[in-house]
């Protein structure tokens, strides 16, 4: 990247004000201030979080990087559904108020202390299977969780598909996508449906273009996106597809680069700040290639940093400025995709790339 001093020369001019849009690199005196000041250019990063109370997957997340909850979740191969709550403070995990109901697959929206989770399955600990989709949406204060209003599933049976939420609090956010089976058993639909949330009641919003599962929603209410997922169950029916949601109707987005299905997500942002990724589905084999995630500028996606550890199922919070990923499934490489072995309880931050000023 060329800096400052190649394009313009060393040459340091005075103004009374800052620079709206400095480049690397570039050094001027603020005669107003006094200062004299430089552009810096930094390339976005994950680094190390605070690790979570236990080493689980299949659990839902929302908030910022600074205050982010997880919520549900389950242990590989253990077919529990956990009510557990933690809480993040951009250092450490705490723990948060139990959900009414353990769930795995749960989707959540909003902030630390406006709150939501819904959707994902509920069953009996230690029975093997996906456990039974749930209606139900609990909402969260920061302390404890109480009963929220009831959404319509297309998916009545036994599946991990329930939609994906996202919005800035829990009065304000939307559910998207999931399951349809009402092709019946062996019949792979997915559903085209959107929710809105009010605090009180889920209620009927535009449809997608194209029903897709295990995707990513991110966004607002009124500025959404939902990328990636599948039309289908099997990887050969991953999709790297993008709309755009403006609060009543879709429109078509840019594609991702690579397939991207059970991907953490970014948590509270537009759209332009968006990211989702952590293990892609490579060329549809259903295992990871790496942890780099991709990042949504309004219009096309591009590849950013990978995180340290590759995990799928894992929770997201913040956005591209500064993010979250926690948990996860843990990936082996064999040549031929990947396979899981465990869960981890490692978590890291994104620190989103972008030019700073600072006074020498």
């Amino acid at each position: 990247m060329s800096d400052y001093s190649e394009i313009k020369g060393t040459t340091i001019s005075t103004v009374a004000s800052d620079p709206a849009n400095p480049v690397n690199g570039q050094l001027w005196y603020n005669s107003t201030s006094g200062d004299l000041k430089q552009a810096e250019t930094t390339s976005a990063a994950w680094s190390s979080g605070g690790n979570m109370g236990a080493a689980i997957y299949q659990h839902a997340g929302f908030g910022t990087q600074t205050a982010a909850v997880i919520a549900g979740g389950t242990t590989y191969l253990a077919y529990v559904y956990r009510p557990n709550t933690e809480e993040y403070d951009g250092t450490s995990w705490t723990a948060g108020g139990n959900l009414s109901t353990g769930r795995r697959f749960s989707s959540g929206a909003g902030t630390l202390t406006s709150g939501l989770v819904v959707g994902g399955t509920n069953g009996t600990n230690g029975q093997g299977g996906m456990g039974t989709p749930t209606t139900s949406t609990e909402e969260y204060d920061g302390t404890s969780w109480t009963a929220g209003g009831t959404i319509t599933l297309e998916d009545t049976g036994t599946g991990a598909a329930t939609p994906r939420a996202t919005g800035a609090s829990q009065t304000s956010a939307i559910a998207v996508g999931g399951d349809d089976d009402s092709g019946g058993p062996g019949v792979y639909l997915t559903s085209d449906n959107t929710q809105h949330y009010d605090g009180t009641s889920w209620t009927a919003g535009g449809n997608l273009s194209t029903g897709r599962k295990y995707h990513q929603v991110m966004g607002t209410e009124n500025d959404g996106l939902a990328a990636g997922g599948g039309t289908g169950f099997y990887s050969s029916d991953a999709i790297t597809s993008t709309e755009e949601y403006d609060g009543t109707s879709w429109s078509s987005g840019g594609n991702l680069n690579d397939y991207k299905r059970f991907n953490a997500e970014s948590g509270i942002s537009s759209s332009s700040g968006a990211w989702t990724g952590g293990a892609a589905d490579a060329n549809n084999s259903g295992g990871p290639t790496d942890g780099a995630i991709e990042t949504y500028n309004g219009t096309s996606w591009s590849v950013g940093p990978a995180m340290s550890q590759h995990r799928g199922h894992a929770a997201g919070a913040g956005n591209y400025a500064a993010g979250l990923a926690a948990g996860g499934t843990v990936f082996a490489s064999d040549g031929a995709g990947g396979y899981i072995t465990g869960n981890t309880a490692t978590s890291e931050e994104l620190t989103g790339g972008g030019t700073s000023i600072r006074t020498i």
